[in-house]
């Protein structure tokens, strides 16, 4: 017998769904509180404000990434779990579409959620740029890639997916292709930078995902 999904489970599982089909801007506390016919204190008892509903939902939704990522990136080649990455966050982005769709919002009107935002976002790059330079001494990019385009490459790449699920539109989450079509957008990013080995690399991994 399934174990029933507690009131503070229930709400967030309600307020993201809400989210994702009307945009943060449009679901009030009270919205969320119909939606589940239960009252508006039942509501607020567990998340005082709207803004501490999202910084949970923002939690989870890191909680979720970093669990993923410990899972790829625990391979031995490193520019496989690059290349994998996509694969591997794109259903848990589709599910978390609001913080896309809303980033601008998200980051104009809560002070403390970009705060965190902006925290993770800097310790995601330091990450990144380590595993950069590994994959520079493996000869995958080429020599000429610096610490610059390290980070200037990391920027683009975050904007991107930024704007990938920012322009989806509803009808478009149930068709098949859209996650290759989210990793061919995202990979070829990183394509003019690779070494000949590192595009032998690529092209195979492209050749397989096909």
């Amino acid at each position: 017998m399934k174990n029933k999904p507690n009131t503070s489970q229930e709400i967030k599982r309600v307020a993201k769904d809400l989210f994702n089909q009307k945009g943060i801007p449009s679901v009030t506390l009270r919205e969320v509180a119909k939606e589940m016919n239960k009252s508006y204190g039942n509501i607020t008892y567990h998340f005082p404000t709207k803004e501490k509903l999202i910084e949970e939902l923002y939690q989870e939704y890191k909680t979720e990434m970093q669990q993923v990522s410990q899972a790829f990136f625990g391979e031995e080649n490193l520019f496989l779990s690059i290349l994998k990455a996509p694969f591997y966050t794109f259903d848990i982005s589709l599910s978390y579409l609001f913080f896309f769709k809303d980033y601008v919002f998200l980051i104009r009107e809560y002070e403390e959620l970009a705060k965190k935002i902006n925290q993770e976002n800097e310790q995601r790059k330091a990450i990144l740029k380590s595993i950069f330079v590994q994959l520079i001494e493996n000869d995958i990019f080429r020599n000429e890639f610096e610490e610059k385009d390290i980070f200037y490459l990391m920027e683009l790449s975050g904007a991107m997916r930024t704007f990938f699920f920012m322009q989806l539109r509803n009808e478009e989450f149930e068709k098949l292709s859209l996650k290759n079509e989210y990793i061919n957008y995202v990979n070829r990013l990183i394509f003019p930078y690779l070494s000949e080995k590192g595009r032998i690399i690529f092209e195979e991994f492209e050749e397989n995902m096909m």
